[in-house]
């Protein structure tokens, strides 16, 4: 009797703490999402749990909404975070999105949402436009924040009709079955828009700016405009610039890239970057001030900005003029300070024990910096012909394009498109004359892969193939 007892009590408990860590989730979960867009303009909102029982999720000008009810109910499953972090970046897509007529009714899921559409009338297909938008936005960043939103949203919206005994036919709103048909829709444009980012991200790390510059614009071009793009973008002109100028390129800089994508450059202004490498930093120092803009405490971009600050002058003197400015910056830590100090001395070609001492204060930046260049490079013995080779790929994908089947992705807003192969051991992927390939990280137990010739993402290895022939 006592240990039936024991166990009746302890279930009660069990459930208690369970709840109580799927609430501390639900606010990790949330700012995840909040660092994953980056915007404080407007000023992210608040996220509020609350006990009443009828409206499951809403926003407001008082915050997001979320029922302790909706929470318990979807406490349970094993993919908790991925479904509640699909109604929680749908909240805040609407915010972002400025859908001001969607306040106090968030997704609109019960009955009380008849007479809000009578005293709010809106165009039913503005609303459906409002929601396909909204789960486009969650999609993306909720992805970039680590969370399947779109793979589990459908599970989410079921658990939540079912629990909350919704009709799945709401007068002047989108039904049930029209939610996970916008759901379905926008799975493959969020992959698709994650797919270039990834790319773009993976493509700046191997050193191909205009590419990677390319990549972050179709997803700006997309209406994504966070910190993270606009940095990206702004960091991908710098480093280009940096590459094409011959007294800039032979040092490092302290510079940030925000991870959390031949091809025709004609598709517009921000994607044909020019060859003057003045006008280049100067694209480069608008992008870094919009996601300033976006986040005034970006920490990422100020540091871009300062670097792309120094190193625009074309004279000594205006650049001696801007670094002074530049010590005094409370952002910059002290060795990059020196690192900036540092390369200063170098393009002056100062004296070699002064800069050696001056380094030693520095990050390892400097310590790389002051290295001869011909300790810096280094003798490259790997081959994609041989990596190919390997992995039994032909070559006639990178001769003449690859055989069916494949997917091809396209920018909704340019010419762009991104076509997939995915193969036994690989997969690759074709922009214009450039093409990637994407392997296990096993590979490099196998070959011998110095760090400069490939990106790795966890257990997955990427490499550029430009030029085959």
């Amino acid at each position: 009797m006592n240990k039936l007892f024991l166990i009746l009590m302890l279930i009660p408990m069990f459930s208690i703490g369970q709840n109580i860590d799927c609430n501390n989730k639900v606010y990790e979960v949330y700012e995840d999402i909040l660092n994953a867009i980056g915007n404080s303009f407007p000023p992210p909102p608040e996220l509020n749990i609350v006990e009443t029982t009828r409206k499951v999720a809403y926003i407001s000008d008082n915050g997001i909404f979320l029922e302790k009810k909706l929470i318990d109910n979807l406490c349970s499953s094993p993919n908790f975070e991925s479904e509640i972090a699909y109604v929680i970046a749908h909240e805040i897509a609407h915010h972002y999105l400025n859908h001001n007529w969607m306040y106090n009714s968030g997704l609109g899921y019960t009955s009380e949402i008849g007479k809000f559409l009578d005293d709010n009338a809106t165009d039913s297909n503005q609303r459906k436009l409002s929601e396909s938008q909204a789960d486009l936005f969650a999609g993306f960043f909720g992805q970039i924040a680590g969370y399947n939103v779109l793979q589990y949203g459908d599970k989410a919206l079921k658990t939540i009709y079912d629990s909350y005994k919704i009709p799945n036919e709401i007068r002047g709103y989108p039904s049930f079955d029209e939610r996970i048909q916008i759901l379905e829709a926008k799975k493959e444009e969020a992959k698709k828009l994650n797919l270039f980012f990834s790319l773009g991200i993976v493509a700046f790390e191997l050193k191909d700016y205009k590419l990677a510059n390319i990549l972050f614009n179709v997803v700006l071009k997309n209406n994504f405009t966070s910190r993270e793009i606009y940095n990206n973008i702004g960091l991908s002109h710098l480093m280009y610039a940096i590459t094409i100028s011959d007294n800039l390129r032979d040092y490092v800089y302290p510079v940030s890239l925000d991870k959390q994508t031949r091809l025709s450059f004609e598709d517009s202004r921000s994607s044909n970057i020019s060859d003057n490498p003045q006008e280049i930093i100067d694209d480069a120092i608008h992008y870094f001030e919009y996601a300033i803009k976006a986040d005034e405490n970006y920490l990422p971009a100020i540091q871009n900005l300062t670097v792309a600050k120094f190193i625009k002058p074309e004279n000594e003197k205006m650049r001696t003029l801007i670094l002074e400015e530049l010590l005094s910056s409370k952002y910059l830590s002290p060795e990059n300070k020196v690192d900036l100090e540092v390369i200063d001395l170098l393009i002056k070609n100062g004296k070699k024990n002064k800069i050696n001492k001056k380094a030693k204060m520095g990050s390892y930046l400097s310590q790389l910096n002051i290295l001869p260049k011909n300790e810096v490079a280094k003798n490259k013995i790997f081959s994609f012909e041989y990596l190919i080779k390997h992995l039994n790929i032909d070559e006639s994908n990178f001769l003449f394009g690859f055989d069916k089947p494949y997917k091809r992705f396209k920018s909704n807003y340019s010419k762009f498109s991104l076509e997939v192969k995915e193969m036994d051991n690989a997969i690759l992927y074709k922009i214009g004359d450039n093409y990637f390939i994407e392997v296990g990280s096993e590979i490099l137990d196998q070959l011998s892969i110095q760090e400069e010739e490939y990106y790795r993402d966890e257990d997955r290895i990427y490499f550029l193939v430009k030029d085959f022939n």
